[in-house]
């Protein structure tokens, strides 16, 4: 006789830690793909985003989502996003906006790219940390305008 499952005493956040085919290979049931992809929401919904507070430089924001890693909020006077997806990240600065995404490209005054694979689904801990960094490069002013950069060869 099959032993019976019972959904309730199923730690998810164990099986958010398993790749699906894994799990499809030990148990071979369409049950355990539909508990797999159950899991997955799950998690996603649970942890869809995170807040972001620096007080020492006034950075406010969010980050979040996944395929694109997305990040929006404002620093000081300034607005920033941020985007990764793919193996590369971006960067960006401007002047504070309402809405950030919709910024005419002549109107960026601070930008950084950078390479990470799998970017598409990078770690919010890891998004945090870029963010930080592009900011205390920009405080530096260790700058990397994008009208120089638009303008280079």
């Amino acid at each position: 006789m099959a032993a019976q499952l019972n959904p309730s005493s199923i730690d998810f956040r164990l099986l958010m830690k398993l790749p699906i085919w894994f799990v499809v290979l030990v148990s071979g049931t369409m049950l355990s793909i539909l508990i797999a992809m159950i899991a997955r929401r799950f998690m996603h919904e649970e942890e869809s985003g995170r807040l972001l507070d620096w007080p020492e430089v006034g950075l406010k924001g969010e980050v979040g989502g996944a395929s694109p890693v997305q990040g929006t909020g404002t620093i000081g006077e300034y607005s920033f996003t941020f985007y990764a997806k793919h193996d590369g990240w971006i960067f960006e600065l401007m002047e504070r906006r309402d809405d950030p995404w919709n910024t005419p490209p002549g109107d960026c005054l601070f930008r950084l790219e950078g390479e990470a694979a799998g970017s598409s689904y990078m770690d919010f801990d890891d998004a945090e940390q870029i963010i930080r960094d592009c900011v205390t490069q920009f405080q530096l002013r260790d700058r990397n305008l994008c009208r120089d950069a638009e303008s280079s060869p």
